[in-house]
């Protein structure tokens, strides 16, 4: 199944969503339009399912990110590396077609990849604590919230086509800023040595 909704979110992403009905889906495939609808009833169906693959296989690359790295200031930068390159490579008329055509669909897309992100940069902070890299009095809640607004702010400049070298920088810029409210001494001086910032 992930094969076919991974197939049908490659022909959503080049062509956009409005622009595709079952028959093009069937045809893309190369299948019957009633195999399809054995799978799925209608295009919103095939959207839900597409959208719930993209999370599925978004969080299963984060947790392979989040398992290779030891140190908690790595895995940050890997995690953040990571949603930065995904964000850049989403297409701009998929989710214009989302969010005007499909809400519910994009609003569940949206909070359930929100708590998917939460929950990696939850356990990070608790790893950064353990090993001594973060300081021990963070308050979890107010980061998390601050982070996602960061990720909120690269959404909205991707989907409004504002990106630019300026627009990376001030990313860059952002993600210091919340690497440096969070790590102790030891936390900036690896950060230093590391990614000789």
């Amino acid at each position: 199944m992930d094969k076919l909704l991974s197939c049908i979110s490659k022909l959503f992403k080049n062509c956009g969503i409005r622009g595709i009905n079952m028959d093009d889906i069937a045809r893309e495939l190369c299948i019957p339009k009633k195999t399809l609808r054995q799978s799925f009833e209608t295009k919103n169906d095939v959207l839900g399912a597409v959208v719930q693959f993209e999370l599925r296989t978004e969080l299963r690359e984060l947790e392979d990110i989040s398992n290779s790295l030891t140190n908690a200031i790595d895995q940050i930068v890997g995690i953040s590396n990571y949603l930065e390159t995904n964000v850049f490579n989403l297409n701009h008329i998929l989710i214009h077609d989302l969010k005007k055509y499909h809400p519910s669909i994009w609003d569940a897309f949206k909070n359930q990849r929100e708590l998917q992100i939460q929950s990696l940069v939850n356990r990070n902070l608790q790893m950064g604590i353990r090993q001594g890299l973060y300081h021990e009095n963070i308050k979890t809640e107010n980061f998390i919230v601050s982070y996602l607004l960061r990720l909120h702010f690269i959404d909205y400049e991707i989907c409004n086509n504002k990106t630019n070298e300026k627009h990376n920088e001030s990313y860059d810029t952002l993600f210091l800023y919340h690497i440096y409210s969070i790590a102790n001494d030891s936390g900036i001086k690896y950060l230093q040595q590391r990614y000789r910032q």
